[in-house]
């Protein structure tokens, strides 16, 4: 994707970005119940890195779960974010070892529709994370680490390599890739009007006529 539309997407919200993929027809694209637990107050924008999880059926084999992680990271390039489907799992998937090594490879993000632990280190670390439970417990014989870079469902959605993610504190939007240009510049576009609206309301317009926004407020 063109630099120019990442730098366009960072003054994109999530809201927005809901909208535009919505009147595109892209109407599951919501990771829901997945939400900061690290840090409040950003807004990240990057390439999907995805992790595939499966429920264990036997004694975890530590040594195949190193070799995913590791194969993991020599993937990651600056600015993805790394997209867990985890199962729905309650229990920490990653803790602030792993954050940190996520983080030094050039990680922007994670996003875990499962548990995340050590949360009070993580945020030292400064990654930020996006997950549905803070929990002290470790994964154990839960799941495993089962594909890098393939196709997962995280949340409820689909989530393919190189979609693009977007997520701050309202949560996280996944951009199907082949709709990344389209989608950007439609929720740009929704970003403006939201701003028109909120520019009149600040001025005493009343909320009727200040809301919703007007299309032909852009050509003025």
């Amino acid at each position: 994707m063109e630099e120019k539309l990442f730098s366009v997407l960072e003054k994109v919200s999530s809201a927005s970005i809901y909208s535009a993929l919505w009147d595109l027809g892209y109407k599951n694209c919501w990771i829901e119940g997945v939400v900061p637990v690290t840090l409040t107050g950003v807004h990240i924008a990057g390439r999907a890195v995805t992790v595939k999880y499966l429920p264990f059926k036997k004694a975890v084999d530590e040594g195949y779960s190193r070799q995913k992680y590791f194969a993991l990271t020599e993937v990651i390039k600056e600015g993805d974010v790394i997209v867990m489907g985890a199962c729905n799992t309650k229990s920490g998937v990653i803790g602030d070892c792993m954050a940190s090594g996520f983080k030094m490879k050039g990680a922007s993000a994670v996003v875990i529709d499962g548990g995340v632990r050590d949360v009070p280190l993580i945020k030292k670390v400064g990654l930020p994370v996006f997950a549905k439970y803070v929990t002290p417990a470790h994964i154990g014989e839960k799941v495993i680490p089962f594909e890098i870079n393939t196709t997962i469902e995280c949340g409820g959605v689909q989530v393919n390599p190189g979609d693009i993610i977007v997520a701050d504190d309202d949560g996280v939007m996944v951009i199907p890739k082949e709709v990344a240009k389209e989608a950007i510049e439609l929720g740009w576009k929704h970003e403006r009007l939201d701003e028109e609206s909120r520019k009149r309301i600040l001025k005493g317009v009343p909320l009727g006529e200040a809301y919703p926004p007007r299309e032909e407020w852009l050509k003025e």
